[in-house]
């Protein structure tokens, strides 16, 4: 079907009637009377009714960038990606079929090209490894499988991460479609528990708590079947892939090794950062808030946001081509004296690496981006300040300001900073008043700033 009117004024003869054609073609992907809006300001984000959609294209205009009408009509496409008809609705009351395009959004460069061809990239790049509803989500699975936590779309083909893509969205599409029991109209397997899994979050429930839960609605409804019976689902003892036992070994009698239960082989000791920022940008709705800074902040010359202030205009200046992405992260760090640098005993560093940019996709343009992200500012103690900065803040040169001119001394068997009239006016009377401070006048300057470079 030729979508060239798409891009003619809204009043165009050939434009009203390309309006209609189009409308009559997405009767085909309605899902309970609705189906995604392709106008200019929902840009497929939301859904609406045949009727709202057709006055939404009439008077704001199409979305020029989707030619493709993927979401509309295009059914062949659809199945030959998931193997599955998504013509009838899904069961239950929530819209899981958004959610799930919204997480899986599959986009096709060019559909004259087959769908096997390397260009064609799926979703947010791939949902993060350990997301802890993904170890729930798993009881639905037939095979029990589950990647590994540390195994990455970065280390992949794009063939590879298709595959992945599609079986996530295969099982939890099945269990989007599975009735919670039978006969029931109101929550599917996945819906329920994500109903479930939210009510965790807003209340802070603890998993004991959680699993308890579960157990309960095991016992009490024993018609639903393959429910998980714990938030991680099964105690598993080694890796399903490779069988390697998931605790340390330790040498036992006659020199066996043996597996320690309870101490893990492996420890995670941070968050994987990528990931998450990857899944904001999968979603239409958050990708679009990540923008709020450089499209509908107030430019007032208040101090209203970390973006109006000095720090970070004169990172945009240095690094222009970081902030001529307003998709670019600018990230702030909460420390209250966790080791990023391998000191002391541990072996391990924090710090991922964005700075490059990672391959990502936007979920509100429906195009990939270089995703980047730079450490901005960090809030913390002074212990905690020294593990940051890797300046220790014991001692006679403690102050991270002033290092080796530090203004100190031992008094009554402790370290002690004085010197603070340094900073006054060269003219304040509190210099020479001797006698309310330490007995002495203050006649230095205050120390020059260590501007932080290397040279």
């Amino acid at each position: 079907m030729d979508t060239s009117w798409i891009t003619l004024p809204n009043d165009h003869r050939d434009y009203i009637n390309g309006c209609r054609e189009f409308i009559e073609l997405a009767k085909e992907s309605l899902v309970d009377g609705k189906t995604k809006c392709p106008c200019k300001s929902c840009k497929l984000r939301y859904y609406f009714t045949l009727g709202e959609i057709e006055g939404h294209i009439l008077f704001k205009g199409f979305y020029q960038k989707y030619t493709d009408w993927f979401w509309h009509g295009k059914r062949d496409v659809l199945d030959h990606l998931h193997g599955e008809s998504r013509e009838e609705p899904l069961v239950g009351r929530d819209n899981m079929k958004g959610l799930l395009d919204a997480v899986y959004r599959t986009t096709i460069p060019n559909h004259s090209k087959d769908l096997d061809d390397h260009n064609t990239f799926v979703g947010s790049v791939e949902i993060e490894k350990e997301a802890e509803f993904d170890d729930v989500s798993m009881g639905f699975s037939s095979s029990g499988e589950s990647d590994n936590e540390f195994e990455h779309a970065y280390d992949a083909t794009t063939d590879d991460l298709n595959n992945k893509q599609d079986n996530r969205y295969k099982r939890l599409f099945e269990a989007a479609n599975e009735e919670l029991y039978e006969g029931c109209q109101s929550f599917s397997k996945l819906s329920f528990l994500l109903h479930l899994y939210h009510i965790k979050c807003m209340f802070h429930w603890s998993i004991e708590s959680f699993n308890k839960l579960l157990e309960l609605l095991l016992q009490a409804f024993p018609q639903v079947k393959e429910f998980p019976s714990s938030f991680y689902e099964g105690d598993k003892e080694e890796c399903n892939v490779c069988h390697t036992s998931r605790w340390k070994k330790v040498i036992g009698e006659k020199g066996k090794n043996l597996a320690k239960k309870g101490e893990g082989a492996k420890v995670m000791r941070y968050f994987p950062l990528i990931p998450r920022l990857e899944r904001i940008y999968a979603s239409p709705k958050t990708a679009e808030d990540m923008r709020w800074h450089h499209k509908d902040r107030v430019k007032d010359g208040k101090l209203r946001h970390p973006a109006n202030a000095l720090a970070w205009e004169q990172f945009d200046s240095r690094y222009p081509l970081f902030a001529s992405d307003p998709r670019s992260v600018r990230l702030a760090l909460a420390s209250d004296g966790f080791n990023p640098y391998r000191l002391m005993n541990t072996t391990y560093s924090t710090w991922p690496l964005l700075w490059s940019g990672v391959d990502a996709f936007d979920a509100f343009e429906g195009e990939k981006f270089k995703l980047r992200a730079a450490l901005h500012s960090t809030i913390n103690d002074f212990p905690a300040y020294a593990m940051l900065s890797g300046w220790s803040t014991a001692g006679y040169d403690a102050c991270p300001r002033c290092t080796h001119s530090t203004n100190s001394g031992r008094f009554g068997g402790k370290i002690c900073y004085v010197g603070h009239r340094n900073w006054l006016a060269p003219d304040h009377h509190y210099r020479s008043e001797a006698n309310l401070f330490d007995g002495t006048i203050a006649s230095w300057c205050a120390p020059k700033s260590i501007s932080g470079s290397m040279s």
